[in-house]
């Protein structure tokens, strides 16, 4: 995806124009399908830029297994690939569910995660949110209710309860008790999580799917785990990434100035070593040398980057010492992309 002007395309991994810069807005290809927005109206195209959907929509979600999230003059829906509408959910289907002494205001369903997408109801006079969890079918797994629950992963989501996180089941029932700081998604079988019971600031640690801890509380910062390896920060040894026995394998012994790892994508992570952005792979081995103010995960062997604040486009080779062969045709912030090397 590019955007020239005030005009949004995509671009093939050479640089090339494939869908031409016309649209108001665009996102990301998902499943085959882009949504786009085009004379104030949100469709889809497939990938050789025709319309698989025509503009119709006030807004339009990803397109996941289940379909997508769309909105409508009346409401939410769940359209299929072809633009059939599956599941409509307005407000007052959503206030039928809940007392008369309550009034629905928006109503925000997030993209499909796990199987199921997240309802989240704002009522009117200051009350708290309710939330719920829908199906592709638009059968409601799990009733709108008060507690705070994130998005799925793995089978299970994390709750709040009086300010302790705890992890719940496809059909809402508690599956790990309320006992923790805070929680996050399950990953690759654990999930990071702040222990409540320990004084010390250094009190993330991981915890399985029953709920037994795996590895100790000793890090003050944790990420999920993403191909076998999980970054940490840790008050003696620094930032690092572990494995699954808590073993620190990426860490400043290896790489000095190592302030900050990202999740690993298509075998390679962003890392922040000093004040820049750089890559490496999964030995700790730097692929990009740290030059970048901000950047993103890996997908389809490149990598969105920004040098000194500006975006430009680099498809150059994989230690990032290449001239560019391609810069994005804008003023103003540029965008590109570096090309990681093939594995």
């Amino acid at each position: 995806m590019a955007k020239v002007g005030d005009a949004y395309g995509y671009l093939d991994t050479n640089g090339n124009d494939v869908i031409p810069p016309q649209f108001e807005e665009a996102k990301s290809f998902s499943q085959g399908l882009a949504a786009v927005k085009d004379g104030g109206k949100w469709g889809y195209l497939d990938t050789q830029g025709n319309w698989a959907i025509a503009p119709q929509f006030e807004a339009a979600g990803d397109f996941s297994e289940e379909g997508a999230i769309v909105t409508l003059p009346s409401g939410k829906g769940i359209i299929a690939r072809d633009g059939t509408l599956q599941v409509q959910i307005t407000r007052a289907d959503v206030q039928a569910l809940l007392p008369t002494s309550v009034t629905v205001g928006n109503v925000q369903i997030s993209p499909f995660a796990d199987g199921l997408a997240r309802v989240t109801v704002e009522l009117e006079g200051g009350r708290s949110d309710r939330i719920g969890f829908i199906d592709g079918a638009g059968n409601w797994a799990i009733s709108l209710q008060e507690h705070p629950i994130l998005d799925f992963s793995e089978g299970l989501a994390a709750i709040e309860i009086d300010g302790k996180y705890g992890y719940v089941d496809k059909t809402g029932q508690i599956a790990i008790a309320p006992q923790f700081k805070k929680a996050q998604p399950f990953s690759e079988g654990l999930a990071a999580v702040e222990f409540a019971d320990k004084q010390l600031w250094y009190t993330w640690g991981y915890i399985d799917r029953s709920g037994e801890t795996e590895i100790a509380p000793q890090f003050y910062s944790a990420r999920s785990f993403s191909e076998s390896l999980a970054g940490v920060g840790s008050v003696d040894r620094g930032s690092g990434y572990l494995d699954r026995t808590g073993t620190m394998v990426i860490s400043r012994d290896t790489i000095p100035e190592f302030r900050e790892g990202f999740p690993f994508s298509e075998g390679f992570a962003r890392v922040r070593i000093g004040d820049w952005l750089g890559y490496i792979d999964r030995d700790g081995n730097i692929v990009i040398e740290p030059q970048y103010a901000s950047a993103f995960d890996v997908s389809e062997g490149m990598a969105r980057v920004d040098i000194s604040g500006q975006w430009v486009d680099w498809l150059g080779g994989y230690d990032g010492t290449a001239s560019p062969i391609y810069e994005a045709r804008l003023e103003g912030s540029k965008w590109g992309y570096i090309q990681l090397p093939v594995r």
